[in-house]
């Protein structure tokens, strides 16, 4: 049997809810994870990106050995009720020519 995830709320909204799953990593209600960003965004541009959804506390972007960014990054919010808000507006849009998808992030182990 697979392992349970995020699955899709039967409300209107389509927000991702937050479970646990079975390999112990829990959702962090208030902290995003954006994949399929350009390689040459900016912490600066993600944080111009979703600021005006709540207060951010942390914008990472990870990068390889050759300080190269992988395509996908971290933004935590002060609250879950911002980074829901923020979700809702941003998922599934455009961003720098990309469409970005955006979910709860989980915490590593």
């Amino acid at each position: 049997t697979k392992p349970k995830t995020a699955t899709q709320d039967t409300s209107s909204s389509n927000i991702p809810t937050m479970t646990k799953d079975t390999t112990n990593k829990k959702m962090t209600p208030s902290r995003l994870f954006i994949r399929n960003l350009p390689f040459t965004t900016t912490e600066e541009e993600l944080q111009t990106l979703f600021q005006p959804h709540g207060q951010i506390t942390e914008c990472h972007i990870p990068v390889d050995d050759l300080k190269r960014a992988k395509g996908y990054a971290f933004v935590k919010f002060v609250s879950m009720e911002m980074a829901k808000k923020a979700m809702e507006a941003l998922d599934n849009t455009d961003f720098q020519g990309r469409l970005i998808h955006i979910l709860p992030a989980r915490r590593g182990i």
